[in-house]
């Protein structure tokens, strides 16, 4: 077992975003993944999931306005990247309103499939758990990263690796962030799975697409009405496939409620330490003020 960082955060009564993730970046931790409170950036280095042990809070060896939070990490475990398998944490969303359309293309066997796998700047329907219940919405702008980094990202049917119809990697699979969303463009194989979901879209069996994802980034806003769901606000992404699909697949109440949780906690210990550097600020200035008066 290791003490390792788990979540750096920076307030934002002493940094922005840009100079912070400069910060991170100069001191080699990782970047890619930011949630922003109202009050702070918190850079994650491992999903709290990952940790095995309680936190704790740090704040010596850092500047003003920077704190951490720890947690015993095993010795095997490391920051999760992405394999031949679905990364822990990835959820999936389907588009109700989406149209896959087919184009014919010269010199392809079968035609092109066209159609978004997720739409920007639109609320979800409201997910209610009873107990829990949340509704979401994609930020412009989310998918850019993982567009501009080419990440590896299949097209499946069914979300099912083994029905693998494009990837990006090989160009057979092209995505583009438009002003609807995440457009996709599929040149499907001529093997049985191509030759189904084709037949399948001509017939409108299957006429709706959906994404496999895990956020990087988010905001969360939590109402005290009961009758009132929380937002969740998708900002940053890692991409794992796009896939024409026969069923939705709704979002999953034990992630959700994770990632709040997590986020809460967080906001939480920030929310104590920003109130413990204003008030040491305040103190700071009142004895300067004093020390003027004489």
């Amino acid at each position: 077992m290791a003490q390792k960082i788990q979540t750096l955060i920076f307030s934002k009564d002493n940094w922005n975003v840009d100079d912070a993730r400069a910060w991170v970046e100069e001191h080699d931790f990782r970047a890619d993944k930011v949630d922003e409170t109202d009050v702070s950036y918190r850079f994650r280095q491992f999903d709290p999931d990952d940790c095995d042990g309680g936190f704790q809070t740090l704040t010596e060896n850092f500047p003003d306005g920077v704190s951490a939070v720890s947690c015993e990490l095993p010795d095997s475990a490391s920051a999760k990247r992405f394999g031949d398998s679905p990364p822990a944490g990835v959820e999936y969303r389907l588009l109700t309103s989406g149209h896959i359309e087919l184009r014919k293309v010269e010199g392809e066997p079968l035609p092109t499939l066209v159609g978004h796998a997720a739409v920007v700047e639109v609320f979800s329907q409201t997910f209610d758990y009873g107990w829990f219940s949340f509704k979401e919405k994609i930020r412009r702008g989310a998918f850019a990263r993982a567009i501009s980094e080419k990440q590896d990202v299949r097209a499946l049917v069914d979300h099912n690796p083994s029905s693998i119809i494009g990837r990006t990697k090989n160009g057979t699979l092209e995505l583009a962030e438009d002003e609807v969303g995440l457009l996709s463009t599929i040149h499907p194989p001529d093997t049985q799975a191509g030759r189904d979901i084709v037949t399948s879209i001509e017939r409108r069996d299957v006429d709706q697409m959906s994404f496999g994802f895990v956020v990087k980034q988010q905001v969360w806003t939590e109402f005290d009405d009961p009758n009132e769901p929380d937002i969740r606000e998708i900002v940053d992404v890692d991409l794992w496939d796009v896939s024409p699909v026969t069923f939705p697949a709704y979002p999953d109440t034990n992630i959700a409620v994770r990632s709040l949780e997590a986020w809460r906690a967080e906001f939480e210990r920030e929310k104590k330490k920003s109130q413990r550097i204003r008030s040491k600020d305040v103190a700071r200035r009142r004895v300067a003020l004093r020390a003027s008066r004489r």
